[in-house]
């Protein structure tokens, strides 16, 4: 899947260190936003939606090695956390978003976008 050039500059905030989080693809469909990210873990990843529409995205990575040192061999154990908070577009329906972990370790976010028409939209009196 090839990343989407004209994808909203709002899916590009990462608050993590490079080298501990997993590349992140976001395509835009007419009825959607779609997320593909490929985390390994399920159960170490948690998934949220801030009151002010940010979802988060934080996770845990461990590899495991055998490392020789002065004749010994000692498995070592290296762990990274990473996250990324997303602002959501106002297009995009929150109460609907979904979340699919597949037996590859991807996960697939479905973010669908409401009709403009039904978009939140507050007025502001004049007095």
């Amino acid at each position: 899947m090839a990343a989407n050039t004209s994808t909203p500059a709002v899916f590009n905030v990462d608050v993590s260190p490079p080298a501990a989080a997993p590349e992140f693809n976001v395509q835009e469909s007419k009825g959607s936003f779609d997320i593909t990210g490929d985390m390994k873990n399920k159960e170490n990843i948690k998934l949220g939606l801030t009151q002010d529409r940010i979802l988060t995205i934080v996770g845990e990575e461990s590899k495991s090695y055998q490392k020789d040192e002065d004749g010994e061999s000692k498995t070592v154990t290296e762990k990274a956390q990473y996250q990324r908070a997303v602002p959501l577009p106002v297009s995009v329906d929150e109460s609907a978003i979904s979340a699919k972990m597949t037996n590859e370790g991807q996960l697939h976010l479905c973010m669908p976008k409401r009709d403009v028409e039904t978009a939140p939209n507050t007025g502001v009196g004049v007095q």
